[in-house]
This record gives C-alpha cells, structure tokens and sequence, in this order.
C-alpha cells in the first residue's frame, strides 16, 4: 500500500508543478482518438529497425547501429537491399526519428513531427499500441489496474513482434526464438498476421483507455 501512497503523492506534486497538465492529457486524449479512426496500414512491415541501420556510402550521415549490444542476423548489404527494394511507410514519430537521415526522406511521410503526431498515428502501428502502457501508466493511479497490465502485456508483444522482424538477433532472448523474417515474401505475410492480432489486442484496451482520459479531464472520475 505504501509504494502506492508514495507513487500518489509524487503525482500529485507533478500535477501541482504542471508537469503532467491538463493539456498533456487532452494531447494524450486527442492522439488517442485519431489514432483509433485513422485508416490502418499493414504495409509497414516493421522496416523502422532497418532503416535505422541503412547505409549509404556516399553519405556523410553517420551509421546509425541502434542496438550496438546486439548482433545482426542479416549482412549489411541485405539491410541497405530490402530498404530500398520498397517504400517506407512508417507513421511514428518515435520510431522515425531514429531512422538514418537519407531513409527519413525515403519514407512516405518524409517529415514527421511531435507536433502532428495525432495526425499520422494508425492503430496497426506496433509502436501506438505500444505507447498504450505508456499512456496507462501516465494517468495511474486513474486507471484500474487491469488496465495497466493489459496495457502492458500488448506492449511486451509488441516489442516482442517489433525485434523478431528486425535485422538483429534477438533469438537468445525468451519468446524471441524465430525471427520474422520481413525480407521475404513469407515473412511479410507473418508480421501482418502478427500485426492484425495485437491490432485486435490493442483496439478495446484504446477505446477503455480513452474513456477514463475523458473521465479524467472532464473531472467525473
């Protein structure tokens, strides 16, 4: 009960420093929303890990290798290959960032910005459903606790999909054994199906998620 307590009371004071604001929330309400109306796209593939590794020797932009702990399951040549064999098609704004330089403008959405993230979010996207746990776990202790750990448990999946589909190798961690292997016909076919089922996961826990957002700012919680 304790840890609680504290966790209350330390929210409470970033509330009164106006750390987590009311217009925090209704960003957060806003992206939410979008995110559930826009049009959803399964054509990403999970390509943001390869186009954060892309390189182009006739750039002066750094090599960008993300996950530097990690080995890659595929050479350099395959990575650059499958980056520029199709579009780029990537909405979010976190996992955008991180591209190389040269694949930002490669991307269907060439600029995106914090700003504009309502606008670009999809709910196929691996990262916005996510984000849920992030967005649950703002709002704590508003939200039940069931949320918060439905919430997180699509999130682990996510990120479990998110590596599998990567260039590196992550098949020494748990739940992580067999790649998705994005590169080829099949393995494209897999991440959608991949995508589709934690899109399913992610769309119920989004709608409760808005709806105690709302609660919270319209104060009838």
């Amino acid at each position: 009960m304790l840890p609680l307590l504290n966790f209350l009371v330390l929210t409470l004071r970033n509330l009164a420093q106006g750390k987590r604001s009311k217009d925090r929330f209704s960003k957060t309400l806003q992206i939410l929303t979008k995110t559930l109306v826009n049009r959803p796209n399964f054509r990403c593939y999970g390509l943001h890990e390869w186009a954060m590794l892309y390189s182009n020797e006739s750039s002066s932009a750094p090599y960008n290798y993300h996950q530097y702990k990690l080995k890659l399951r595929v050479t350099q040549n395959v990575i650059n290959e499958v980056v520029r064999s199709q579009p780029l098609t990537c909405t979010h704004f976190d996992a955008w960032r991180f591209f190389h330089p040269d694949t930002q403008a490669m991307n269907t959405h060439p600029v995106l910005t914090r700003a504009s993230q309502d606008v670009h979010e999809q709910p196929a996207c691996i990262h916005a459903n996510m984000d849920l746990f992030k967005y649950a776990y703002e709002l704590y202790p508003l939200v039940s606790s069931d949320l918060l750990l439905h919430s997180l448990e699509v999130a682990i999946e996510a990120r479990k999909i998110d590596m599998r589909a990567s260039p590196y190798d992550v098949s020494s961690f748990e739940g992580c054994e067999v790649p998705i292997c994005i590169e080829t016909a099949a393995g494209k076919r897999q991440y959608v199906l991949e995508q589709s089922r934690l899109a399913d996961k992610a769309l119920p826990l989004r709608v409760e998620l808005m709806n105690v957002y709302h609660e919270a700012l319209h104060g009838t919680l």
